[in-house]
């Protein structure tokens, strides 16, 4: 709902970082009705869908996700699907091509064990 919302700073500062090669991610998906074109425009790789949202609208319409998937690939999108937390959720989800899921079935969350040096090497561009 929020990206729907952006207002022309926030759009000119997205493009300036699209222009110097930031690829963004669209979060906290509440309709998949979503303006793909655009996205692919404002240099979009991502788009995170919950599971649970994947599989209620296949109940209520298959055709739907099918053709959300189907313009995503179009546009060079990929959908990361989360919450994939059984197995049945994700024979459940294979029907639908997705490219990436996260959820506890992959494993839990964990801090990071690698030490502060590295990350300061990292932002320092080493």
């Amino acid at each position: 709902d929020e990206f729907e919302l952006l207002g022309g700073d926030v759009a000119k500062d997205m493009k300036r970082l699209s222009d110097a090669g930031y690829r963004f991610s669209l979060d906290q998906v509440s309709d998949l009705r979503l303006d793909v074109p655009t996205l692919a425009a404002r240099n979009f790789q991502f788009v995170k869908v919950d599971a649970s949202m994947i599989l209620e609208q296949a109940k209520d319409d298959a055709e739907v996700v099918r053709a959300l998937k189907r313009t995503l690939d179009e546009a060079g999108i990929d959908l990361i699907v989360e919450k994939i937390e059984t197995e049945q959720v994700l024979v459940e989800l294979s029907d639908y091509r997705i490219d990436f899921g996260q959820g506890y079935l992959f494993g839990e969350p964990r801090i990071s064990q690698d030490p502060p040096e590295v990350f300061q090497e990292l932002q320092a561009g080493e």
